[in-house]
């Protein structure tokens, strides 16, 4: 079989994160060609760690070209009449896409025009991310959100065969947005709980207390609350790993607290790597200002690390996290306080250490390939049949 996909943005982005998951685009390797449509311009690209995200199959990818926001407007049409050529020509089985986003309206089309189904996985709540840019002031973002949900945000969703939420909050948006419950599909992030697991005991923690964060150093992640938050307490480091635009800022704030040598910066670790930072550190804080659950929440759960995440006002009832992590307001004080908490409650930390390690084994990377796969299976076999009905 054979799959198109529509990655949000350009794989070697996520190669360059260190986001590269076996098997991510080819769950239990059911297909056996993959075509990339590639938001860039033609360049060599990690054979290796495509071809890990690919499983057995072999790929192709289709570089569809580098374009800036403006860009993908104005060439928006173009790329998709030639994108449709190439369903044309290739015609997979089923088309896959991630996001809301200019991939996916390309996506969409691909699939009604030539009568192929389409999975589309959402990740985030994309009416949360709208709130978000009202409150950044972004006066460009602003209206291009707006428009975008007014033109083409529930034509998107109505078009997928079937929808994949990553979480109850990405459903609910879905559900908002046009999609009917019954083609809703909550698949969570897969975590490799044999690459991701609690520290062996050869190998020691870290011998000073030790927060880890993984997040994209960017305002909407706000790891200032946690600097703020160890700033004064004794005993207690810090390691942040990710990059962003707001790397700079979070740098001269730990000088600016006299906390340097309690804060350690690392700009990118890549998956492999990372599991031995997750083990050898004792808390996982996270002070994003968005809703939803994060890849890096599951890999420190699986890693036996309590969590201490932020609340936030529009989440209520979060999926996951208000049963597994320690849920605080968004300030210093409060985390500082939970960090100290779980420091000196040996018994309160092992419960969120057992029960982030319970459900991590429910959401593993077999159960959710399954998953994958069935719904694959459902959606191919559903549309096969639905054509030799016409």
């Amino acid at each position: 079989m054979k799959l198109a996909v529509f990655p949000l943005d350009d794989i070697e982005q996520y190669i360059k994160k260190g986001f590269v998951q076996p098997n991510y685009y080819n769950p239990n390797n059911i297909f056996n060609k993959i075509y990339i449509f590639n938001p860039s311009n033609e360049k060599e690209i990690d054979n290796k760690l495509v071809q890990s995200m690919c499983g057995t199959a072999n790929y192709q990818i289709i570089f569809l070209g580098q374009h800036n926001a403006i860009q993908k407007i104005l060439y928006l049409h173009k790329t998709t009449l030639r994108c449709i050529e190439e369903i044309n020509i290739i015609k997979p089985d089923c088309i896959r896409t991630y996001g809301m986003l200019f991939n996916s309206y390309i996506a969409s089309e691909c699939a009604e025009i030539t009568k192929t189904p389409l999975v589309l996985s959402i990740h985030d709540n994309y009416d949360d991310v709208r709130r978000r840019e009202f409150k950044s002031n972004n006066i460009i973002n602003i209206i291009f959100y707006q428009l975008w949900k007014r033109v083409f945000e529930t034509k998107i969703i109505t078009k997928a065969t079937k929808v994949i939420a990553m979480y109850k909050f990405a459903k609910e948006y879905a559900m908002n947005t046009g999609a009917k419950e019954k083609d809703i599909k909550i698949i969570y992030n897969k975590i490799n709980i044999e690459q991701f697991k609690p520290l062996n005991k050869i190998i020691p923690k870290y011998e000073t207390f030790t927060i880890l964060t993984v997040l994209r150093q960017i305002k909407i992640k706000n790891q200032q609350t946690i600097i703020k938050a160890i700033a004064n307490l004794k005993d207690v480091n810090l390691i942040l790993i990710g990059n962003g635009n707001e790397h700079n800022k979070l740098i001269k704030l730990t000088k600016k607290l006299k906390c340097s040598h309690k804060v350690t910066f690392i700009t990118k670790v890549l998956n492999q790597n990372l599991p031995i930072y997750y083990q050898k550190s004792h808390l996982f804080a996270s002070s994003v200002i968005h809703g939803g659950v994060g890849i890096p929440i599951l890999e420190s759960m699986a890693c036996g690390l309590p969590v201490i995440h932020a609340k936030y006002p529009h989440e209520p009832k979060p999926d996951i996290l208000s049963a597994c992590t320690v849920m605080v307001k968004n300030t210093p004080k409060d985390f500082a306080n939970a960090i100290t908490l779980l420091k000196q409650d040996k018994d309160l930390y092992n419960y969120y250490s057992n029960m982030g390690i319970k459900f991590t084994e429910l959401v593993n990377n077999k159960t959710m390939n399954k998953k994958e796969e069935i719904l694959y299976q459902e959606v191919i076999n559903k549309w096969i049949k639905k054509s030799l009905q016409l």
